[in-house]
C-alpha cells in the first residue's frame, strides 16, 4: 500500500453498556476483517471490553468511551429516550470533528440503539452497516433507520419484527395496498441478508468431562433470561439429587427491564459473575440447560454444545428449538414451565451414558457454526471497495483448507 493512500475508516458505535452475545458476535466479524487497508474507531459505553478485544489488538484500531446518563440510559421510550438520543448524538458529532473522515459506520446493536448514527449521517453521508441480533421495536423512526441503512445483517427470528417496523414506516406515508411490495423491496434486496452466530477455532470451547453429571447455565440477569426459573426448579428437587449446578452471569447495567438477583442461597449451586476461567467452569460440567425463551440465536447454547455438553432447551420456536432435535442432539421441555423442566433436568442427569450420546451428536452440529464462514459476507463488507479482491481471493483460500 502506498504510504500516501488514505486509510479507509469506519466508526463503530457500541451504546450497550454490559457484555452480552451480541457484543462478543460484533467484535467477532470485526476481528475476521480480511482487507488491511482499514482504519476503525470504536465508540462505545463499555470501553474496557473493547480494550481488552481481540479486535482492538489488531493495528489501525482506536477505542473512545461515552460518558453515560444513567437515567437517560434507562428511558426506552417517550421523552427520556429521545433525550438520550439527542445526547449520544451530540457524542458522535464530537467524536466526527476530532477523527479522520467517516467512509462507513457500523451498528452493532439494531437501529433503536444505534439512532444516533443515522442522526450523523446527515453531515458524515457514510455507508451505513447495521447489525440486529434480535426483535427491533415497531415504531416509524426504526422502520425509517432500516430505509436508510446500506447494508443490513439480520438474524433470521429478527425478520417479523423487522417487517412490522417497515411497515409501520411506509404505512405513515403510503397506501397500505403498497406497503408489503415496499417491505418485499428491502427484504429481498441484495443489501439486507439473514446471518447466524459462528465461533472462532482457535477459541473453540474445550471438551466437556463425562465423568460424572453436572449442570452448567450461562447469561445475564435479565428477567426474560430465566434464571428464577432454574432456581426454582433446583429448590424444588435438591433433596432428590448430588449434581453440582454452575451459574456464571453477567449483571446488567442502567437497564430499565427487570433483573433477576443473584448469588443466591441455593443447595449444589456455584456461583461466579464474569469469571475470567468460563471454559474451564464449562469444562468441568456436561449439561447445559437454557432458560431463555424465545432467544434470538443462543450463542451459549452454541458453545456448550462445541464443548459436548448435554443441552436442555426450551419448546419456544426459537432457533436452536427449529435446528436440534429431542433426544437426539437436546432434550427439550415446554418454555416457562417448571414441571416440565424439572422432569427434563431429571431425565438429562439420570444417565452419564445419556448426556455423552446426546452431547456427542450436538457437538457434530456444532461444526458447522465456524465464526469464518458464519461472518465471511460481513467481514467482507468491511472491506474498502478497492480491495475486495483481495477479500474475495481470501474467501476461496480459506475454503480450500
Amino acid at each position: 500500500m502506498s504510504q500516501r493512500q488514505r486509510l479507509s475508516h469506519c466508526l463503530i458505535f457500541d451504546s450497550i453498556n454490559f457484555v452480552g452475545g451480541s457484543k462478543i458476535a460484533t467484535q467477532e466479524m470485526l476481528r475476521l476483517k480480511k482487507c488491511q487497508n482499514n482504519r476503525f474507531s470504536v465508540v462505545t459505553a463499555n470501553k474496557e471490553y473493547w480494550l481488552n478485544s481481540q479486535f482492538a489488538k489488531q493495528e489501525n484500531v482506536s477505542v473512545y468511551g461515552v460518558p453515560t446518563i444513567a437515567f437517560l440510559a434507562k428511558c426506552h421510550h417517550g421523552i427520556g429516550f429521545w433525550l438520550h438520543q439527542l445526547f449520544m448524538t451530540v457524542v458522535l458529532a464530537f467524536y466526527w470533528l476530532k477523527l479522520p473522515r467517516i467512509d462507513q459506520m457500523l451498528g452493532s446493536s439494531g437501529p433503536g440503539m444505534d439512532m444516533p448514527l443515522y442522526v450523523l449521517n446527515t453531515l458524515v453521508n457514510a455507508s451505513i452497516i447495521q447489525l440486529i441480533h434480535g426483535p427491533v421495536g415497531a415504531s416509524r423512526s426504526i422502520g425509517y433507520c432500516l430505509t436508510k441503512a446500506n447494508h443490513v445483517f439480520y438474524l433470521g427470528s429478527a425478520k417479523p419484527s423487522i417487517e412490522k417496523a417497515l411497515a409501520t414506516f411506509f404505512l405513515s406515508s403510503s397506501e397500505a395496498s403498497i406497503v408489503r411490495e415496499k417491505i418485499d423491496a428491502y427484504l429481498h434486496g441484495a443489501h439486507y441478508k439473514t446471518f447466524v452466530n459462528g465461533l472462532p477455532s482457535e477459541q473453540w470451547p474445550s471438551q466437556c468431562q463425562y465423568d460424572k453429571p453436572s449442570v452448567f447455565w450461562c447469561a445475564s440477569l435479565l428477567r426474560w433470561k430465566g434464571l428464577d426459573l432454574l432456581v426454582e426448579v433446583s429448590r424444588s428437587i435438591s433433596h432428590m439429587v448430588d449434581y453440582h449446578t454452575q451459574v456464571c452471569f453477567i449483571r446488567p447495567k442502567n437497564k430499565a427491564l427487570p433483573v433477576s438477583e443473584a448469588p443466591q442461597q441455593v443447595e449444589h449451586f456455584s456461583w461466579h459473575e464474569m469469571p475470567d476461567n468460563l471454559n474451564e467452569i464449562r469444562q468441568s460440567a456436561n449439561v447445559f440447560v437454557s432458560t431463555s425463551h424465545n432467544e434470538p440465536f443462543g450463542l451459549s447454547i452454541l458453545e456448550a454444545m462445541a464443548a459436548g455438553m448435554c443441552v436442555v432447551i426450551p419448546r419456544d420456536n426459537a432457533y436452536w428449538d427449529q435446528v436440534l432435535e429431542h433426544n437426539v442432539n437436546c432434550i427439550k421441555y415446554d418454555a416457562c414451565d417448571v414441571n416440565s423442566l424439572t422432569n427434563a433436568l431429571l431425565y438429562a442427569t439420570s444417565d452419564i451414558t445419556l448426556i455423552k450420546q446426546v452431547g456427542k451428536a450436538a457437538q457434530v452440529v456444532a461444526q458447522d457454526y465456524q465464526a469464518h464462514a458464519a461472518y465471511d459476507e460481513i467481514a467482507c463488507t468491511l472491506c474498502q471497495p478497492s480491495c475486495e479482491s483481495d477479500c474475495v481471493e481470501a474467501s476461496k483460500g480459506e475454503a480450500q483448507l
